[in-house]
């Protein structure tokens, strides 16, 4: 579980910040008691672009609902109906529909995938769910006992098999520690048949997904997922978390959560080792051992993925948590910054804005999301005296800062 520790640091820090300025925020931000919208149902062309609607042996559901402020997609496939909640856990699917259509190709047995998805139904797990949803992230357990089954130590080296194995999940475009429960028996199989060799390298592992470019890898991280197991690359990011100043349980934590793959700590990595003189950036590794499913962890590498481009457009000087990652930037505007589909007026966000202002009552803000922001929930968050800039764009912030009178 998060350490405790350190969870009740940041929670008495927070308060006694809350304490000296909740009357002033009070009169200016006074309880809003107005209806809140209801989550919304979109079409599928409205959220995603048209090139991925529909792909190898699949197509998505004309109907996408909102759910925890992400879009909830319905994927269906020859295998039965993949439901992923998130933008991000879409790639994480799609990426895994290219990499069957891949090993199919590689083995050339058109039979392979059918007799696994076959052998799956009859198992008492797949004749209730088959790959309705194989990450369990939608009919996930209570967070406490979720929370408590990752602290047992993860079987890394047991997920992503040996070296033959990981060559071919890393050539047919696939993460090799996937839980795609058809994925998984096929990566099987390919490492059993040395004969078919090496000639399907390259063939996806970064697949154009547009509007989808969460996972890319570089050529760099196929050689190193290979050749190296993922206990020993583990072991070398704890190791570097450490060196950085992240406080030792937190490292370990992080390098043996559930909620991420090696290939996507590699990919969070990648994303902090350029904040690293930002102060307080290793409050964002505590935030990531938090990720109590892979939808939220994906979540947060989509967030550290905005603060490095805010970082490097517009310099960011330090890093708060409040309930999410808050940034300062070079010329004192304050940054919410979050990794959601869609946002709404909701009541949880309006609890979370008059938690901010309670804080922070006098500071220019700006709301930066990854998605889009509902008419009504740009009025609530302008009543909060906060800005809003949608879709990631870390351009916009410099010139809403300068038209943000300061108060």
């Amino acid at each position: 579980m998060p350490n405790r520790p350190i969870q009740i640091a940041l929670s008495i820090v927070a308060a006694v910040a809350a304490s000296f300025s909740v009357a002033n925020s009070q009169d200016r931000f006074p309880a809003t008691h107005s209806p809140v919208e209801s989550p919304p149902v979109f079409r599928v062309q409205e959220v995603v672009a048209a090139e991925i609607i529909q792909g190898p042996d699949y197509h998505l559901d004309i109907d996408v609902p909102v759910r925890q402020n992400l879009y909830l997609y319905k994927i269906h496939t020859p295998y039965g109906d993949i439901q992923a909640l998130g933008s991000n856990m879409l790639e994480q699917r799609l990426r895994e529909m290219h990499a069957i259509e891949n090993a199919c190709k590689l083995v050339r047995d058109p039979q392979l995938v059918k007799g696994i998805v076959e052998t799956f139904r009859q198992t008492p797990q797949g004749a209730r769910v088959v790959l309705t949803d194989p990450g369990g992230t939608i009919m996930r357990a209570p967070k406490g006992f979720r929370r408590m089954a990752s602290n047992l130590l993860n079987p890394q080296n047991a997920r992503a098999g040996g070296e033959d194995r990981r060559r071919f999940a890393v050539s047919i475009g696939c993460d090799p520690e996937t839980t795609n429960p058809v994925l998984i028996p096929l990566l099987d199989n390919l490492a059993v048949r040395k004969s078919i060799g090496k000639n399907g390298s390259n063939l996806g592992m970064n697949v154009v997904l547009p509007g989808l470019g969460l996972l890319s890898v570089t050529k760099d991280f196929d050689n190193e997922l290979i050749t190296q197991s993922p206990s020993e690359i583990n072991s070398g990011i704890e190791k570097e978390l450490q060196a950085m100043g992240v406080w030792e349980p937190v490292a370990r934590q992080f390098c043996r959560e559930r909620s991420y793959t090696t290939m996507q700590r590699m990919i969070f990595m990648g994303h902090l080792r350029t904040l690293k003189d930002v102060q307080n950036f290793q409050y964002l590794v505590y935030r990531a051992t938090t990720a109590y499913d892979e939808s939220e962890g994906l979540g947060m590498i989509r967030e550290l993925r905005l603060i490095r481009r805010l970082h490097e457009q517009h310099g960011v000087i330090s890093i708060d948590l409040q309930g999410l990652p808050v940034v300062m930037l070079r010329d004192s505007s304050v940054v919410i910054v979050n990794a959601s589909d869609y946002i709404f007026d909701s009541q949880d966000m309006r609890d979370a804005m008059a938690s901010f202002r309670r804080t922070r009552p006098n500071d220019p803000a700006i709301f930066i999301t990854a998605g889009k922001v509902s008419e009504d929930a740009k009025v609530m968050l302008a009543n909060f005296d906060v800005q809003v800039v949608e879709s990631g764009n870390t351009t916009m912030v410099e010139r809403i800062a300068t038209q943000t009178p300061r108060r």
